[in-house]
């Protein structure tokens, strides 16, 4: 009876055995607890980068907001700079063209009072004022001229102060070192759009890091825009100080020399009375790039094997850090490249608003902000599909 015993237990082995196996269920835990593994890392690189991305984008904007803003500012100060010289240079020469009219005027008197014994004296005394006009005309070519040097350097130094701050300004909000980000957006839209050049990251990249040592930050897509837009034309025929007549100022120049010789010993003017240049005009609009260059992913978990499928040797899943959900950027949902938050650039457009320079105005010029202006070749929907703009 034992040994039938015996005999039918061996044959109903395999079948326990079986049953034994059915009702194991730590396959099942080991599975489960990989799958939510998985999807805690899985929603862990979608928070974590998506908010990454988005600050990114947000930081790019103000960046190149802030250089936009920046530039035009300087333009503004630039501006009321040349307003304020003119406005001087205008009220100077109108105060020594008085001041001359009546010396000249005091030229005729001296040679009048001086035909007459009674009055020859206040003649003499008149001649006081009268030699003094042709130092009032030398006096003011000298001061004009200086000032005019003095509004040229401006000219030319305040479209570098304002390509100077706006790189500060873009540089303090944020801003990547612009050629880096070039190089790296650059890239990435080629991706983007279906452009696929070998080795095209690679090169890009090189070059980017080549120009790291450039401290750039941001650039205006025009660097013509940055000049103040300004030029040197004479006022108006209507606008004061008006020009002495040579009919008026010969005559009372030459009646000066022989009235007053002693002491109006100086050769006549080629004019009396000024019509000079003044600086007029005021800068357009300007449309300014910055922006955030790409970063690898922030859980740093590129090197597990769920994401380096198509790596072979731990070799390459070191040298293939942070793959491979999408190729290029988290734009494109290629399976193939980098998992990595992609580079943003930002397109901003300022004015320098307020009235233009002129010889006599008000120096109210102020910066803005205004709506994305581009080249008039240019379809703005296109190209700021691919740009960050308000």
């Amino acid at each position: 009876m034992s040994g039938l015993k015996k005999m039918f237990g061996i044959l109903l082995l395999p079948l326990q055995r079986a049953r034994a196996l059915r009702a194991d269920d730590r396959g099942q835990v080991v599975l489960l607890a990989g799958m939510i593994a998985f999807l805690i890392a899985i929603m862990g690189l979608v928070t974590l980068d998506t908010a990454k991305g988005i600050h990114n984008r947000i930081t790019a904007q103000n960046a190149v907001d802030s250089a936009a803003d920046a530039a035009a500012l300087w333009q503004a100060r630039g501006c009321n700079l040349l307003q304020h010289l003119n406005n001087l240079h205008y009220d100077t020469n109108v105060a020594v063209y008085i001041l001359e009219a009546n010396a000249l005027g005091a030229c005729a008197a001296a040679a009048i009072l001086k035909a007459f014994v009674l009055t020859y004296a206040a003649g003499e005394a008149m001649c006081i004022p009268c030699c003094l006009a042709p130092f009032m005309d030398r006096g003011q070519e000298l001061f004009v001229e200086a000032l005019m040097k003095m509004q040229s350097v401006i000219k030319d130094l305040f479209p570098v102060l304002a390509f100077a701050y706006a790189n500060v300004s873009a540089y303090g909000s944020g801003a990547d070192p612009f050629p880096e980000v070039v190089s790296q957006y650059a890239s990435g839209l080629l991706n983007q759009i279906g452009i696929d050049v070998p080795g095209l990251g690679e090169i890009v990249g090189s070059v980017g890091s080549a120009l790291d040592w450039v401290p750039l930050y941001a650039m205006p897509l025009d660097p013509d825009s940055l000049s103040l837009q300004v030029e040197e034309k004479e006022c108006g025929e209507l606008e004061a100080p008006w020009h002495f007549p040579e009919y008026i100022a010969a005559p009372m120049a030459t009646v000066g020399r022989v009235a007053c010789a002693e002491c109006f010993q100086y050769d006549l003017p080629d004019d009396w009375g000024w019509k000079d240049s003044y600086y007029y005009g005021n800068p357009g609009f300007m449309t300014w790039l910055a922006g955030k260059k790409e970063q690898g992913e922030l859980l740093g978990m590129g090197d597990l094997t769920w994401f380096n499928a198509e790596s072979r040797t731990y070799q390459q899943m070191r040298d293939t850090h942070s793959k491979t959900l999408y190729k290029g950027d988290i734009r494109t949902g290629d399976a193939s490249a980098a998992l990595k938050i992609p580079a943003f650039m930002g397109i901003a457009s300022s004015q320098v608003e307020g009235e233009p320079v002129i010889s006599k105005g008000d120096a109210n010029a102020s910066p803005r902000l205004i709506t994305v202006h581009l080249p008039p070749d240019t379809d703005p929907k296109e190209t700021t599909a691919y740009l960050i703009f308000h």
